[in-house]
């Protein structure tokens, strides 16, 4: 019987835990205190069992662990488990004084993610840390604002490491640079997107303060995701007013600007100028000759907001655009009210997929989606060593397909999976050797599982090929196709392996050469 067709499709789209030292200014985990003190209140503290316990401050406490979060509220508390064995880290995406980003894939999940690790020993980036938590993890399921996938303790490091989606359109301020304006029915499904988030954040009493478009995470299928909230503020009621000077003054409101009480409202102002500037493809106001901070607020306060020309955007959406930029931020409409216009009810259904398909962020997008996609796939299969994932296996090599194992060359699906199977039942055998090294049986019984450390690729030139290289290890025990370094056992067998994917006809990719070797 012909075994049956299968083929890779890629679709692009610690026991002991190390301390560190008490944080300043401990407190009880229930501590009582007077609202004024809660408010001025932060702290963070190393539990005995290694977890560390932070306060925000709206008291709420967050206890972080090597294995995920746990958020306060008894014993129902949600508690987001994900660690760094998870992960598997790509590159940086961005770092700071105080923290770095960084691309990674969650093996779990089979999707990509974003990495932003934080030092929590720094006050300020800590409470920007916990508000962004907040945020994110109440609002999880909230079109216009990033799923919050978990966060943990890198005590080695002294770090939080947040884990949120992973968006490959960039920026909307890439998006500008690369397009240089925006149609307007594709601006208008952003901007609705960014209302949801907006209406979501304003009901719990946050103001964003800092809309740019530097802080509009962009997807290539066309979402629109606010980012960034490590500066909102909280207001105790619908009608507080704020009264602190914090974000990016190019875009900041006029009642911000003269340091005047604000509120939610100040949000829609920025929104607006991020649209004119997305329609027009420049910021609405010159800093005159100067060029300064001042002389542009004085231009915020003083000019007429410039709109796009007459006849170059449809009335609907001028009239959008100046509810936003009332100067009188009472005549500015919520958030929950610009949701119903109608400038965003006639692009409904708008697709922005061939907008922003074009918009390859980094070019090594693509090739590590599939680089990633492929080693997980290959050697899940390659350790469950059945019958049937041989049979998926099979399908993934052609006649001409070439293995090098330690300088033995077969040719063929036929002679490759042969080989494979002698490989495994070599690598079987090694593992029933072991056991006799080893106090328990387990580790005989236990089938080797083939582990990826790190995946590389990059494009073969003048083809349509991908150079895929994979360092791994070959252990007994778990069944998962990955492990961090820390956690490898001592006496695993560490590999290379390199292969060239080609596509065929059929758009799928399949293995033209392979070349593996033990170390």
């Amino acid at each position: 019987m012909p075994p049956r067709p299968f083929a890779l499709k890629i679709v692009t789209d610690a026991e002991h835990v190390p301390k560190p030292p008490p944080g300043p200014n401990p407190h009880s985990a229930h501590p009582h205190h007077s609202k004024q003190d809660m408010h001025d209140m932060d702290s963070w503290e190393v539990k005995p069992d290694g977890t560390c316990a932070m306060l925000g401050k709206s008291c709420r406490e967050y206890v972080f662990s090597q294995q995920g979060l746990i958020k306060s509220g008894g014993r129902d508390a949600p508690h987001y488990k994900v660690s760094e064995k998870d992960i598997m880290f790509i590159r940086a995406l961005g770092a700071g004084a105080c923290a770095t980003v960084h691309k990674g894939y969650h093996h779990g999940l089979r999707r990509f993610v974003a990495v932003k690790r934080v030092n929590f020993t720094n006050k300020e980036m800590r409470q920007q840390m916990l508000r962004d938590i907040k945020i994110l993890s109440e609002g999880h399921e909230v079109p216009g604002l990033l799923s919050f996938l978990g966060a943990y303790l890198v005590p080695e490091r002294e770090q939080i490491a947040i884990v949120l989606e992973y968006m490959d359109g960039g920026t909307l301020a890439d998006v500008l640079k690369k397009l240089g304006r925006l149609p307007e029915e594709a601006l208008a499904q952003i901007t609705a997107r960014l209302l949801q988030g907006l209406v979501f954040m304003h009901s719990r009493h946050m103001v964003h303060r800092d809309i740019k478009p530097a802080n509009i995470l962009m997807g290539r299928n066309g979402e629109a995701k606010l980012s960034d909230f490590g500066i909102s503020a909280t207001a105790e009621h619908t009608l507080a007013q704020c009264l602190t000077y914090t974000g990016t003054v190019t875009y900041m409101s006029p009642e911000r600007l003269e340091n005047k009480p604000y509120n939610f409202r100040a949000d829609i102002w920025s929104l607006g100028l991020v649209l004119v500037e997305c329609l027009t493809g420049r910021y609405p106001f010159e800093a005159g000759a100067s060029g300064g901070p001042m002389e542009l607020i004085i231009h915020v306060l003083q000019d007429e907001v410039p709109l796009p020309p007459a006849g170059s955007i449809s009335e609907q959406c001028r009239d959008f655009l100046s509810l936003c930029l009332a100067r009188d931020p009472i005549k500015r409409p919520p958030a929950a009210a610009l949701l119903g216009h109608p400038w965003l009810a006639q692009a409904a259904g708008v697709t922005m997929r061939g907008l922003l398909g074009q918009l390859a962020h980094d070019p090594d997008d693509r090739l590590e989606q599939i680089a990633c996609q492929f080693s997980f796939t290959y050697y899940e299969l390659l350790g469950q060593a059945t019958a049937d994932a041989l049979d998926k296996l099979a399908h993934l090599y052609l006649d001409h397909s070439v293995l090098s194992y330690q300088g033995e060359v077969r040719q063929g699906r036929q002679a490759i999976i042969a080989k494979l199977q002698d490989i495994l039942q070599q690598q079987q055998q090694q593992q029933q050797a072991l056991a006799g090294l080893h106090s328990s049986s387990s580790v005989g019984q236990a089938r080797p599982v083939w582990r990826v450390g790190s995946v590389d690729s990059q494009q073969v030139a003048g083809v349509d090929c991908v150079l895929v290289h994979v360092v791994g290890s070959i252990q007994a025990g778990s069944s998962t196709a990955f492990s961090s370094r820390r956690s490898a056992a001592a006496d695993a067998l560490k590999f290379t392996e390199s292969f060239i994917l080609a596509r065929s006809t059929s758009g799928n990719y399949y293995i033209a050469n392979q070349a593996f070797q033990l170390h």
